[in-house]
């Protein structure tokens, strides 16, 4: 059984390489984006905004994660909220 991580904010700089180096590595891969997701083959992706704490525990809820990695950002003052 394929491990599975969550990568909040894989549509971004960080976030994007850490998908794909993941999905290389066997790793199923849920990523959540705001405005569009990447183009990276493998990556479920999934529209989250991080600051909705219902919609971060159904995500988690729904697809149980073994890990979860947290690189998504807002504004430049929202990661304080976080």
């Amino acid at each position: 059984m394929r491990r599975t991580l969550l990568i909040t904010g894989a549509s971004g700089y960080l976030g994007r390489v850490l998908a794909a180096r993941a999905v290389a590595a066997g790793y199923q891969v849920i990523g959540t984006f705001w405005n569009a997701p990447q183009p990276i083959p493998g990556v479920r992706w999934e529209r989250l905004d991080v600051r909705d704490p219902a919609a971060v525990l159904q995500l988690v809820a729904g697809h149980a994660p073994h890990a979860i990695i947290h690189t998504a950002l807002r504004e430049p003052n929202d990661w304080a909220v976080n």
